[in-house]
């Protein structure tokens, strides 16, 4: 559905959702929310301006639109989304669409919390969070300086959950960050032969 929509529509779709949520927000009192956000790729067969070649895991060069969205998390209420042409990466422009968000929550509604996809883990983001006060929690991706600092964790600091899952919380600084961050990190054996 989204590859036939123009920014005209993405435009009507948001002022319509903004009224509905403004409406629902009459019925009630001050509430705190918690905002999910994701990206998707919607690729198109054909090309639409606006659209681009890039990062599509299913359609490998294949023009495609990028879609940012954001819901709220209890209520799956859709508080925004957008399209970009599909060589923007997941968290390109994603502060002025996070600002955007927050702007257009309604009156009574208080973002308290985030919860971000792998494609928005950036220290740029994380700062921005902190500096609102906003609790968030974003999936890290498994790369190498994250993988061997999961390896580096002593056995006794791992709490076991059930025969096959164990977690842990550390701090950890990466390379290119002014300050260490909390990780939670779940690790699951495979299967009963796997250490």
């Amino acid at each position: 559905m989204l590859s036939d929509f123009q920014n005209k529509h993405i435009d009507e779709l948001i002022n319509i959702n903004k009224q509905i949520i403004a409406l629902k927000s009459k019925w009630s009192g001050p509430v705190e929310v918690t905002l999910d956000f994701d990206d998707s790729v919607v690729t198109l067969h054909g090309h639409q301006k606006g659209s681009e070649v890039g990062y599509n895991p299913r359609y490998h060069g294949q023009p495609s639109f990028k879609v940012k969205v954001c819901f709220i998390g209890s209520s799956d209420e859709l508080v925004h989304l957008n399209l970009y042409s599909g060589d923007v990466h997941s968290n390109g422009e994603f502060i002025p669409f996070f600002q955007t968000c927050l702007d257009l929550l309604s009156h009574n509604y208080v973002a308290k919390r985030l919860r971000l996809d792998k494609g928005f883990f950036d220290e740029d983001n994380f700062k921005k969070f902190e500096s609102l006060y906003l609790e968030y929690v974003c999936k890290a991706p498994l790369k190498e300086n994250i993988r061997k600092f999961i390896l580096s964790i002593p056995e006794k600091d791992w709490q076991d959950i059930d025969e096959y899952t164990s977690v842990t919380s550390k701090e950890f600084i990466l390379k290119t960050w002014e300050k260490p961050r909390r990780f939670v990190i779940r690790r699951v054996k495979i299967d009963k032969d796997t250490p």
